[in-house]
């Protein structure tokens, strides 16, 4: 019967050689789909503007599982369709649901405003 083959450890670095730390794994950029349907409440009423977007490459139960995290996603979101919209932050009211990342706002235009111009 043959002998079998033993395996030969790796040599060990010397003492004074740091061992390299590995590179952090790349993290993707979120991508997002964005929906958008408005909808007209009664008069004397601001118009409601309700944006989906589908906010890919974010974990939902580990954003949720961190709130200050969840807070500054949401920040995040409410200010910059806030600004792009013409509106203050008050006006923009984000909730968060699963589906990748799921960022469902609501935008209050008031009356005055034209809201095909949002």
């Amino acid at each position: 019967e043959k002998p079998k083959p033993v395996p030969t450890p790796a040599p060990a670095p010397a003492e004074n050689e740091a061992t390299p730390a590995p590179a952090p794994a790349p993290v993707p950029k979120p991508t997002e789909t964005t929906t958008v349907a408005t909808t007209t409440t009664t008069t004397g009423s601001p118009t409601q503007m309700i944006i989906v977007l589908d906010v890919e490459n974010v974990d939902y139960a580990k954003l949720k599982s961190n709130p200050p995290l969840e807070t500054k996603f949401k920040n995040a979101i409410q200010g910059d369709l806030a600004t792009r919209a013409g509106l203050g932050s008050d006006n923009v009211e984000v909730e968060l649901g699963p589906g990748s990342v799921k960022a469902i706002a609501t935008l209050s235009v008031p009356e005055t405003d034209n809201s095909t111009e949002v």
